[in-house]
């Protein structure tokens, strides 16, 4: 919102862009600068070292994801958000409800990320990180990261049914964001 808080204006939108785009960049620098350690400088990590690249690299992923594809622009005071990035034009299915079921599951996959390193490493103070470097263990830690979250698509899915119903409720408390509804098709 402006300064009075009380319209909406392309200005807040184009500053929106810049913070957007000034956070990936320090983390895109965080990130590389963490994945060369990884690769490169992590030799006393042995198979520990894939964990931690496994998170650099879902990190990188959701930051791209959020800075370029989606950059939700937070509707206030009502719950909602309008796609203001590449998939601004999409319409109501794919670029709202699916975009943010995406987010949805790149935030699952950050922190399953997170929780697959810390099983690891208690399977290594436990001394049975032999059992996770297996095919079935492998398989498992694949499965489940790749499985995780597959019932936030059935749910986005269920609920774009009837958001179509809901549009006109939230039009009517929200007039000032109306324009940016309009040009998005994201709500």
């Amino acid at each position: 919102m402006s300064v009075s808080g009380d319209k909406f204006n392309t200005a807040d939108l184009s500053q929106f862009h810049v913070k957007m785009s000034l956070g990936f960049v320090s983390a895109l620098i965080a990130n590389t600068f963490a994945i060369y350690l990884i690769i490169w400088k992590s030799g006393n990590l042995k198979h520990y070292k894939w964990f931690l690249l496994n998170i650099c690299l879902m990190s990188v992923l959701f930051d791209v994801y959020i800075a370029f594809l989606l950059s939700p622009y937070p509707l206030l005071p009502i719950w909602g958000y309008c796609s203001t990035g590449m998939l601004k034009g999409f319409g109501l299915m794919w670029g709202a409800i699916f975009p943010i079921t995406l987010l949805i599951e790149g935030l699952g996959l950050c922190g399953l990320s997170i929780f697959n390193a810390l099983l690891y490493r208690l399977a290594a103070v436990l001394n049975v990180q032999d059992k996770m470097r297996t095919p079935i263990g492998i398989t498992a830690i694949v499965l489940l990261q790749i499985c995780y979250n597959l019932p936030s698509f059935g749910l986005a899915f269920m609920v774009g049914l009837e958001v179509r119903d809901l549009q006109p409720i939230i039009l009517e408390e929200t007039l000032q964001v109306k324009i940016e509804i309009n040009n998005s098709k994201t709500l």
